[in-house]
């Protein structure tokens, strides 16, 4: 965790599938470090686990219009040190599960990330 930040997940995880979990995991992790990089000391991220998804919420510093319609582009970064790869893997490890991500944000307010599955999602055996 990084210091004088508070991560908070709320929902259930029972009748998640295992794509959904794996999904979760992988790019849930990004999405959540994103969020407590965005978000000052004493800001917070919280974690929604959805019946057909997950949506990361943080207390950032929001991004404009330009920086929303660039997010997923490789290589596209307003970090220092990033790589600008972290967002185009979640979308890609997101679209391989059926899913999609929604994003909201406004300046000086944060940033949402939903990741939703299909309603007729289903699990392969």
């Amino acid at each position: 965790m990084i210091k004088g930040k508070t991560a908070i997940v709320t929902g259930s995880t029972s009748g998640i599938g295992l794509g959904i979990a794996r999904a979760l995991g992988a790019a849930g992790a990004n999405l959540m470090l994103n969020g407590l990089q965005a978000t000052s000391s004493g800001g917070a991220v919280t974690i929604q686990i959805l019946a057909k998804g997950f949506s990361v919420s943080d207390t950032g510093t929001g991004m404009d219009d330009e920086a929303l319609s660039k997010l997923f582009q490789p290589f596209f970064t307003s970090k220092p040190k990033g790589t600008g790869l972290g967002l185009s893997n979640c979308q890609k490890i997101i679209s391989a599960h059926g899913g999609a991500i929604v994003v909201d944000s406004k300046i000086g307010e944060g940033s949402s990330f939903r990741v939703q599955f299909a309603d007729n999602y289903e699990e392969a055996a």
